[in-house]
């Protein structure tokens, strides 16, 4: 299924669980945590980070992600990346998917930001890389999101950039956005 990164391997347990460390209902996104031969039993001598990276005998692996009723995991985000709008999570891949999808905008890139407000806590800023002689409105990009994602999702704000920030291997370095 194009799209996923496949089911469970032999010899490896997958669960998707939620902050606490219980099970969601397949489709809910949460923490991909595994468990088998290939994965640590733990760190040498640092009870602390073990206590920080396991549930139980679960391996937090610090990616956020779905599993379907047939076992598909689907990834969504970097734990460390998701945006907390008002208690809710927000993949900055996934809007970036959508922005991606309009001819205006060669790249973007989404955080979280303090909201103006002081309401939600977080809200979805979006960095829009705009292609050669385009300026796309910020208006319209709303408008154009609101048809494909729920409200909280849909950037506060908006900025210009000449260049998304990437590692060598291409990862979008969201910290030096904040």
């Amino acid at each position: 299924r194009l799209g996923t990164v496949g089911r469970q391997t032999p010899g490896m347990e997958v669960r998707i669980l939620d902050e606490a460390g219980n099970d969601v209902p397949a489709g809910a996104e949460g923490e991909i945590c595994v468990r088998g031969d290939a994965v640590t039993v733990g760190y040498l001598d640092a009870p602390d980070v073990n206590a920080r990276s396991f549930f139980g005998d679960y391996f937090r692996s610090g990616d956020w992600g779905t599993v379907d009723h047939d076992g598909y995991i689907t990834l969504k985000s970097r734990k460390k990346e998701l945006i907390n709008v008002g208690g809710k999570k927000v993949s900055p891949m996934e809007v970036e998917a959508f922005l991606l999808e309009r001819d205006d905008i060669a790249d973007c890139a989404c955080v979280g930001v303090p909201d103006p407000q002081e309401i939600l806590g977080e809200v979805v800023k979006a960095f829009v890389v705009p292609k050669e002689g385009a300026a796309p409105d910020f208006n319209e990009l709303t408008a154009f999101l609101a048809k494909r994602l729920e409200s909280y999702k849909i950037p506060a704000l908006y900025e210009y950039i000449d260049a998304i920030p990437k590692t060598a291997s291409g990862k979008v370095q969201r910290l030096m956005l904040k």
